[in-house]
């Protein structure tokens, strides 16, 4: 086992960009997100709308999943 210096558990030979609550935290986000984006758009709003609803959505998740989900 090799611990970083941010903590996390590797094997040897294995590099990780991102910890496991990071890459949840995003991958939930961003389909967030889109779900959000791709609900404006079908609404028959024009597609920068739907763009920024989806921005906006992803941002929003990310503050409070980074609260919500335990360290």
């Amino acid at each position: 086992m090799l611990i970083t210096a941010f903590g996390d558990r590797h094997r040897e030979g294995t590099v990780s960009m991102f910890s496991i609550r990071a890459t949840v935290l995003l991958v939930t986000s961003l389909a967030i997100g889109i779900a959000a984006g791709a609900l404006t758009v079908a609404n028959g709003q024009k597609l920068a709308a739907g763009v920024l609803a989806g921005g906006a959505a992803f941002a929003g998740a990310m503050v409070f999943l980074n609260k919500f989900v335990a360290v």
